[in-house]
């Protein structure tokens, strides 16, 4: 310090201690917290303000800094929810191409399951045709005439091609004739 500074601050002090010496100056709480905030504030800027200054300028900048990464964050989330808005948009859309591709389908099953409904009685017809054709034909009486002939084999073996043909009762019946 200067010597003029120091000489101000000293006689500062001496007329504060003379106005409080005659009691032109009253002192009560109020006044005494309000002159020592005062005083703080003021030797706090004058000596300091620069680092707090500082500090508060680097404090700002992460402040900015991190409310620029939340906007960002903010703004792609917005975005996401935007496009996904966007592809719901669209699903009448979708569902209606969707109900039309299955409805297609649908009627080529139906179809389909009809033929091989159709496919299946006409093939079990012609299998009733075919064994009453058969039985027609007179598979019963060759039973008999092997019977007649004593061909025991031959009548168990036609019996076992064609179960139900011959009742167990009439086959017993034939095997104990044999006998």
């Amino acid at each position: 310090m200067s010597l003029g500074t120091v000489r101000w601050y000293v006689s500062l002090f001496l007329l504060w201690c003379v106005l409080s010496s005659k009691h032109i100056l009253i002192y009560n709480e109020e006044t005494l917290v309000a002159l020592s905030f005062f005083l703080f504030v003021y030797l706090t800027h004058r000596y300091a303000g620069d680092a707090f200054g500082e500090s508060l300028d680097s404090r700002g900048k992460e402040i900015a800094q991190e409310l620029q990464h939340y906007l960002n964050v903010r703004e792609e989330s917005l975005r996401a929810l935007a496009q996904a808005h966007g592809a719901t948009g669209h699903v009448g859309t979708h569902m209606k191409s969707l109900g039309l591709r299955v409805e297609h389908l649908l009627h080529l099953y139906v179809s389909q399951c009809a033929g091989n409904v159709r496919g299946a009685i006409h093939h079990g017809i012609e299998q009733r045709c075919h064994h009453l054709h058969l039985l027609q034909q007179g598979q019963t009486p060759r039973l008999v005439e092997a019977l007649a002939q004593a061909l025991p084999g031959f009548v168990l073996l036609e019996y076992t091609q064609h179960k139900g043909m011959v009742s167990q009762k009439s086959l017993d019946m034939a095997l104990k004739a044999l006998d």
